[in-house]
């Protein structure tokens, strides 16, 4: 119990948000659906700022710019195409992604593939649409890989 005066050591105070957050994903990938306006991104940037609180490592993925402005010692990378996001996190032609340098990430936040992932599809033929929709489970699969292995 701490009294009113008493000063408690920040380092030692942990956000309830970072805990439950832990305790519901066990490092596995939380998704987040809702329609347009109705707080995805907001409630994403309280869950990077609670990692943050705690010294953990935040990369932000931004394929909408959403973000008027990036949160203090959060990693942030903007992708204008899907294709940029799957080079990224998935590598290319079999070399690089995300997870084979130096940087480990705690919390990985992609907001949002939908947009980027529609935009590409509505655009192509059957064939090349069969390739967006394996890539994009290639994404899910990599970003889950790199959670098991924090």
């Amino acid at each position: 119990m701490v009294k009113e005066n008493e000063k408690i050591e920040e380092s030692k105070v942990k956000p309830s948000l970072y805990n439950d957050i832990l305790e519901l994903s066990g490092n596995d990938t939380i998704q987040i659906f809702g329609e347009s306006g109705t707080g995805k991104t907001t409630f994403a940037l309280k869950v990077a700022q609670s990692f943050v609180k705690n010294k953990k490592k935040v990369l932000f993925l931004d394929t909408e710019r959403n973000l008027i402005e990036v949160p203090k010692d959060i990693d942030y990378k903007w992708f204008p195409s899907f294709t940029s996001v799957h080079e990224f996190i998935c590598g290319k032609d079999g070399k690089g992604g995300l997870g084979k340098g130096k940087e480990k990430y705690d919390l990985i936040i992609m907001d949002s593939m939908g947009l980027p992932i529609l935009g590409e599809f509505a655009s192509l033929g059957m064939k090349d649409r069969g390739e967006i929709l394996l890539k994009s489970q290639e994404i899910s699969y990599k970003l889950k890989q790199l959670m098991k292995d924090c």
